[in-house]
């Protein structure tokens, strides 16, 4: 996944490719996803440190099919995140203490909004194009969109926990 947006976060601080995972269950009339996102940020001014996003977000989603093998899909989700902020100066720690991660660690929360393209080669294999948007609720919120691409596989889902959700 590529972060693609600039915003005031942009002149501090520059997206890496991000990697991203997640799992999907069909659940009513969509479906429930918890979904993992790891980046990194380099610092573009000197007294601010770098630092990696950890996001883990949960949500609900719908899809429809468009054509034979090609769906299209949205979801939105809860979404938690963590700063990890990398070996920090003596300059970028006072600057921390200051503004946020007095610890080298920041917790927050906010939304994940997504929508996805799939196309499948069989039942069990394809591939999509993702659209994202993480709004994280810090003391400047901050707006990521991100673009990517991935390959996916289904799981038939094992008659125990069929048995159970039944």
């Amino acid at each position: 996944m590529n972060n693609f947006n600039r915003t005031d976060f942009h002149e501090f601080w520059e997206g890496n490719n991000a990697l991203q995972v997640d799992l999907e269950t069909p659940f009513y009339m969509g479906g429930l996803f918890l979904s993992g996102r790891y980046n990194s940020f380099s610092n573009l001014e000197e007294k601010l440190p770098s630092f990696k996003n950890y996001e883990l977000s949960v949500g609900f989603g719908l899809s429809k099919d468009i054509l034979e093998n090609v769906s299209i899909g949205g979801s939105i989700g809860l979404l938690f995140s963590i700063f990890s902020f990398e070996e920090l100066t003596e300059e970028q720690k006072r600057f921390a203490q200051e503004g946020f991660a007095s610890d080298g660690l920041e917790n927050e929360v906010g939304f994940l909004f997504s929508s996805d393209l799939k196309y499948s080669f069989t039942e069990l294999w394809g591939v999509q194009i993702e659209v994202s948007r993480s709004i994280i609720y810090t003391n400047k919120k901050i707006q990521l969109n991100y673009v990517g691409f991935g390959v996916y596989h289904v799981f038939k889902t094992p008659s125990f926990i069929e048995k159970i959700l039944k």
